[in-house]
């Protein structure tokens, strides 16, 4: 930060880096705090208000507004710090911004200095839900790799698993259901060819495909619920799918993130005859229109009778512990009131 040699502002705290929507104001765990830090026998007098600025490098469309907040200054204490927090007034267009703080203070009742902090961590503002996925990547690509070409498996992991519960509303200390280390075996083999190291032209391979499940967890009806209780189990293939499959009787099926069609969900089910394990992908016309969700889908195709939930266990081989329910018993609060009157008319396919 821009000091004296006796005094600097710096940020505390902050909720970034981190996603925010335009004209939602943020939470209550979400704000800054600065402070000015002093040396020994130091008289530091605030002769303004802080100052907030925002700077961003718009790589989209360098012709759109910049955005405002809504509040652009603000008051220390008495302590010498202050919580700031303020709703973004327009987006960022997809792209990074940091927000940056000055006061003007006088030393030992000597003359007025301007004391500046740090820029912030950065964060992107957005205007729609359509935005939030490349948003996300955005943002993930800056904290893992920062101008660097490569980092460890385990950084971007840890990375991963961060963005993960935020994005899907969990408590970073004690979530309900993240990644797993089989999860992100899986994530790392498919698309980094378990590599220990990532390259960052690799990443947005990965992310075409990561970036459209986020927002399905976050933002269609159901998803996100039926994925912490474990009724999405998702990150699996199929021979691991069909190994769970097989000793179990027909109807049982399994909710999965499909590999080859991003943020679709796929339904591998057990069928009798030689084929044995069927697979389904869900259309867009399955979960609208009359159909309000994921659930009410499943709940009116009779190919569908029990559904395997995943218990949060693995075998020592990484195959999964699921059990089996019958769809009704788990689904049923997730069902809408008029899904039952939906005819199954037109699903030849399914038999």
């Amino acid at each position: 930060p821009t000091t004296t040699c006796s005094a600097a502002l710096v940020i505390y705290q902050q909720p970034f880096p981190n996603l925010f929507m335009k004209e939602k104001p943020m939470t209550e765990h979400e704000f800054v705090e600065v402070k000015i830090l002093t040396g020994a026998n130091v008289s530091v007098v605030p002769k303004s208000e802080v100052s907030v600025s925002m700077v961003y490098h718009n790589t989209h469309n360098a012709k759109k507004s910049k955005p405002s907040l809504d509040v652009m200054s603000f008051q220390l204490d008495p302590l010498l710090s202050a919580k700031f927090q303020s709703t973004f007034l327009s987006g960022t267009w997809k792209d990074l911004a940091n927000l940056k703080f000055s006061v003007q203070v006088s030393l030992n009742e000597n003359s007025t200095v301007t004391l500046e902090s740090d820029f912030s961590k950065p964060f992107v503002v957005n205007t729609n839900e359509s935005q939030y996925g490349d948003s996300l990547g955005i943002l993930l690509r800056r904290s893992i790799w920062n101008e660097q070409a490569s980092v460890t498996w385990p950084l971007v992991a840890n990375e991963l698993q961060n963005y993960f519960l935020k994005a899907t509303r969990q408590n970073l200390v004690q979530p309900e259901r993240g990644l797993s280390s089989f999860d992100l075996q899986y994530l790392n083999h498919i698309f980094f060819g378990s590599s220990p190291t990532v390259e960052i032209k690799t990443f947005q391979t990965f992310w075409n495909w990561f970036g459209k499940v986020i927002p399905k967890l976050r933002f269609q009806r159901h998803l996100c619920s039926m994925w912490k209780s474990g009724l999405i189990y998702g990150f699996i293939n199929k021979e691991i799918m069909e190994a769970v499959l097989l000793p179990q009787p027909e109807g049982s099926f399994i909710l999965r993130f499909s590999e080859s069609n991003p943020g679709t969900i796929a339904i591998g089910y057990r069928v009798s005859g030689p084929q044995q394990i069927k697979n389904y992908l869900v259309k867009t016309s399955d979960i609208t229109g009359t159909r309000k969700s994921l659930a009410d889908f499943l709940r009116v195709i009779p190919q569908f009778s029990t559904m395997l939930q995943f218990t949060g266990v693995y075998y020592q081989n990484g195959v999964p512990v699921l059990k089996p329910f019958p769809k009704d018993l788990i689904l049923e609060p997730y069902y809408s009131s008029t899904s039952q009157n939906v005819t199954t008319k037109g699903y030849d396919e399914l038999s």
